[in-house]
């Protein structure tokens, strides 16, 4: 609860009104600010105008006015208001068609047979609504609910919703890992969630820190479970990731031959110094063999370490397990 919540002031600064206001002036109140917000681009301000006129609906003692309503007769039933509604949606603007269905919803101009028509309608226009819009519809009308009066009858459709609300969540999981920037040593994800999130590949990428992390194979199991999660989302994610950043991190979990090139040229550039230095070959050629076997044993520290990592894991999670 915040602290206009947890004040007097809260519902009704909130809604503009003064305290304890009757239902007409609550309702005329949500109804002239639904107006001024885009729950597409304004989520949160959508969510805290509808809890205060909800919060201010019940400190009336009137029933709170829900997205379905009780089956009576509602005074001030306008047979007209749904005519906007329905032009929106034929022109395809969803969005505009939304913001008039909220506000006469706001104002009970709408039927409840009027509602429940209006409703599928938006059913069937949701699946291809930016981010913002359409999650700010699901939470309006309650679709992500099993519950939901709709859901037996268009199951194939609901089923799809139900992907892109998966996708919605995976991708979020993902913005807060990418955002998680202290070291972890045995959790990867917020390193290859960057990864993924980054836009066109860079040459220079491959020769520095990322470059050096990626060759040693440290990350790539955890990049892998990412890139088959997104492969199961990319219907609904596809255009919020830079296509050639997808197909460079794809190459990256093959960088085991990436790790070999590393190998041969960073542990020659003693042998070769050395060479210039004294123009004997012997000398040099053993250099670059303790090199090479120095390179080679760092690389089993590693897998070792990764191994080690795995299974301190394992046994956190059965620890934890009920």
């Amino acid at each position: 609860m915040t602290g206009a919540e947890a004040s007097g002031e809260w519902p009704w600064g909130e809604l503009g009104i003064e305290e304890n206001a009757d239902p007409l002036t609550i309702r005329r109140a949500y109804a002239a600010r639904l107006r001024r917000i885009d729950p597409a681009r304004e989520p949160d301000a959508f969510r805290r105008l509808r809890s205060a006129y909800e919060a201010a609906v019940r400190r009336t003692d009137q029933p709170a006015f829900t997205s379905r309503p009780a089956e009576v007769i509602v005074p001030g039933v306008d047979r007209t208001a749904i005519v906007p509604v329905e032009q929106a949606l034929r022109a395809g603007d969803v969005a505009a068609a939304f913001r008039l269905f909220q506000a006469a919803h706001a104002e009970f101009r709408l039927s409840f047979a009027e509602m429940n028509t209006i409703e599928e309608s938006f059913l069937n226009h949701v699946l291809p609504l930016p981010a913002g819009l359409f999650l700010a519809m699901v939470e309006w009308f309650d679709w992500n609910k099993a519950t939901h009066r709709l859901r037996e009858r268009s199951a194939p459709l609901f089923r799809r919703l139900d992907h892109r609300l998966d996708a919605e969540r995976w991708y979020d999981e993902l913005r807060r890992s990418a955002a998680i920037r202290r070291y972890r040593p045995f959790d990867l994800r917020p390193f290859a969630a960057r990864l993924m999130m980054r836009g066109p590949p860079r040459w220079f990428e491959l020769f520095g820190p990322t470059g050096w992390r990626l060759a040693l194979g440290t990350p790539r199991r955890t990049l892998s479970g990412l890139i088959k999660q997104f492969d199961l989302y990319d219907e609904w994610l596809a255009d919020r990731f830079d296509a050639a950043r997808i197909r460079w991190c794809r190459n990256r979990m093959k960088s085991g031959s990436v790790y070999l090139i590393y190998i041969v040229v960073f542990t020659s550039v003693a042998p070769i110094a050395g060479f210039v230095d004294s123009h004997e070959v012997m000398p040099s050629l053993l250099a670059w063999m303790i090199s090479l076997t120095l390179a080679l044993q760092a690389w089993l520290v590693v897998l070792l370490t990764r191994w080690i990592g795995r299974v301190v894991v394992r046994l956190r999670s059965r620890k934890t397990a009920p």
